[in-house]
C-alpha cells in the first residue's frame, strides 16, 4: 500500500518515497506477525513454546476497535495468548526490524537455536 500523505510515510533516509524522519528503522510488532509466529487468540490454549513468548504482556501496533472515548488494540498476554484491550492499559512493547529480502538467516528461531542475521 502506498501512503498518500508523505508526512505519514516514515523512512530513514529516503525523502523521495517518505519523510526521512526516522533515526532508526524500528517499528512495533503486528497481530498477524504474532499469530504467524505461533501466538493464539484467547479462544485457544496458551503457547509457551514460541519465540515471542516472554512471560510479560506487550502491545502490538494492530488496532482492534474504536468507540466514543476510547480505542482498543491487540496485545500479547503474559501467557503468550492474544487479547484485545483498551489502550489505557500499561503493557510493554515489542520492537521489530524489517530486513531486506537479500539478508541471509540461519537458525530455526527457537530459544535454543535463535535466528542469526548475516
Amino acid at each position: 500500500m502506498i501512503c498518500s500523505q508523505k508526512n505519514d510515510s516514515f523512512t530513514v533516509d529516503d525523502t523521495t518515497k517518505g519523510n526521512g524522519a526516522l533515526t532508526y528503522p524500528v517499528g512495533l510488532i503486528t497481530l498477524d506477525e504474532v499469530i504467524a509466529a505461533g501466538g493464539y487468540t484467547y479462544n485457544f490454549p496458551s503457547n509457551y513454546n514460541y519465540y515471542l513468548y516472554t512471560g510479560s504482556s506487550y502491545w502490538t501496533m494492530s488496532p482492534s476497535s474504536f468507540d466514543v472515548g476510547y480505542a482498543g488494540g491487540w496485545f500479547v498476554g503474559d501467557a503468550g495468548d492474544v487479547y484485545s484491550g483498551t489502550v489505557h492499559n500499561t503493557f510493554g512493547v515489542r520492537p521489530v526490524v524489517s530486513l531486506e529480502s537479500d539478508v541471509q538467516l540461519s537458525g530455526s528461531g527457537t530459544i535454543n537455536d535463535p535466528w542469526i542475521v548475516s
